[in-house]
């Protein structure tokens, strides 16, 4: 099996390949340079030759003219002078050889022009053989500045077309390295980061995708394993505290129903004392309850009795069983004049209300109101319970409904095992609703339930319907 690149390796490949690609864009920009020079040198040198030759052919005109006078003598020096510079700026055998031609015809030329026995004929043809060789000369200087300029033309336009070429290059390697990155490196890492916060947010069977790079694959397969740990743990946890609250129950009944029997026959004195022993026992016995709950809801064998409800009589069921005389009037109650009819379990959802009034309740002031309003939107029952409390910051929030989780200044304000909202959440999902929360430190929550409004036939016979693993959102 082929082992999977490291960043490392891809990184180190992409840097030699941009440097290499640097390095030849260099000697290719110091070869198209000295290229450039030459050319410009030998354009020089032409065009210079050619402003001698034809400054020789002027000298060579005018001569015919004056060449008995002191003006002439002059001109013919300066033909010579144009020649000897000529001879500076030779840029091949074949301008030599032209201008050794040109030089010896003009020489002939300036001689028979002195020569006052030489036929006027012939000193015309001298004058033309010289006049014919300093053209010859300026004709291959102009051919060669041609040359050189076209020379120069071709290497621009191959620095032209080397750059357009090595920055289309360069833009499609970084173009693939970054889709590579971003296929490969990135979504990996994107992936693993989003598993993670989701598997922080309660989602038990996150896990990350094991792909890309070496590290990138070795950090998934290790988060994995430590999740596959924790959720191990979980369940063994869970399973013992299933045990525990089952074995618990019977005793605490038994226990019970002998308070009960002796608070019957006990002096008035000492009923305050059987009361709080009660009270205790029904504290015992909830925690048993929501330890099984617990169990059942992680294994997915809680079973709902499904009938069509009015949302409003489980309201006021589950503050009448929850309050008593001194606690009813701090409770704000807002219900509609018309049913609101929702298919659900009636216990499971009385459940939910109680413990979110029990909560609103014991987390405020004791003489702060709790405002509990029922309203239909969108096609949906919304339950809001809000209270002026010690209420939580917003990273608490997410970790609110994980199981055991008991954030900011609650733990304090109150006794619990942080499983009552956890267990009334999936309640909630296992119904197809929602349940949500909005709070600020030091005034209050707001605890927000939805459920689908029943839209059917009203008679419809119950359903019973046994929950699996509700998705977590």
């Amino acid at each position: 099996m082929r082992r999977p690149w490291t960043l490392r390796s891809i990184l180190i490949s992409v840097m030699a390949l941009v440097t290499t690609l640097s390095l030849l864009v260099a000697i290719a920009l110091v070869v198209l340079t000295r290229t450039g020079e030459r050319a410009v040198d030998s354009l020089g040198t032409s065009v210079e030759g050619v402003r001698l030759a034809e400054e020789a052919q002027i000298d060579l005109l005018m001569h015919t003219r004056v060449r008995r006078s002191a003006l002439g003598a002059e001109i013919e020096g300066d033909l010579r002078r144009r020649l000897v510079s000529a001879a500076e700026h030779l840029s091949g055998p074949e301008e030599t050889r032209l201008l050794a031609t040109a030089t010896a015809s003009v020489d002939a030329y300036l001689e028979g022009a002195r020569d006052r026995t030489l036929e006027p004929a012939r000193i015309e043809k001298l004058h033309e053989k010289a006049y014919d060789g300093l053209e010859a000369l300026a004709a291959v200087n102009v051919a060669q500045a041609r040359t050189s300029q076209q020379d120069a033309t071709d290497g621009r336009r191959l620095g032209n077309t080397l750059g357009i070429s090595v920055g289309v290059l360069l833009v499609c390697v970084v173009g693939a390295v970054i889709v590579w990155l971003r296929r490969r490196a990135f979504r990996p890492l994107f992936g693993l980061a989003d598993a993670m916060t989701r598997f922080g947010r309660g989602e038990r069977t996150a896990r990350a995708e094991v792909a890309g790079p070496a590290e990138l694959s070795e950090m998934s397969r290790r988060f994995n394993q430590l999740a596959d740990a924790l959720e191990a743990q979980r369940q063994s946890q869970i399973a013992l505290l299933g045990g525990v609250a089952h074995d618990l129950r019977g005793p605490l009944g038994a226990l019970q129903l002998s308070i009960e029997m002796i608070g019957a026959d006990v002096p008035a004195s000492q009923h305050r004392l059987v009361e709080t022993a009660s009270r205790q026992i029904a504290r015992l016995e909830r925690l048993v309850e929501d330890f099984l709950n617990l169990s059942r809801l992680d294994a997915g064998e809680l079973a709902l009795d499904l009938r069509v409800e009015d949302a409003r009589s489980l309201v006021t069921d589950a503050i009448e069983l929850l309050t008593d005389a001194a606690t009813r009037p701090r409770l704000a109650i807002t219900l509609p004049d018309q049913p609101i009819r929702v298919r659900c379990d009636a216990l499971r959802i009385e459940q939910v209300v109680s413990n979110l009034i029990s909560n609103a309740l014991k987390y405020s002031p004791a003489r702060s109101p709790v405002e509990v309003e029922l309203v239909t939107i969108n096609r949906l029952a919304v339950l809001r319970v809000v209270d002026r409390g010690v209420g939580m910051a917003a990273a608490d929030q997410l970790a609110l409904f994980q199981p055991f989780r008991r954030v900011g200044r609650s733990k304090d304000a109150a006794p619990g095992v942080g499983l009552g909202l956890w267990v009334a959440r999936r309640i909630v999902l296992a119904h197809g609703g929602e349940i949500q929360v909005t709070s600020t430190p030091d005034l209050g929550s707001t605890f927000t339930v939805q459920l689908p409004l029943f839209e059917g036939v009203a008679a419809e016979a119950p359903v019973t319907k046994r929950t699996g693993q509700p998705a977590v959102h």
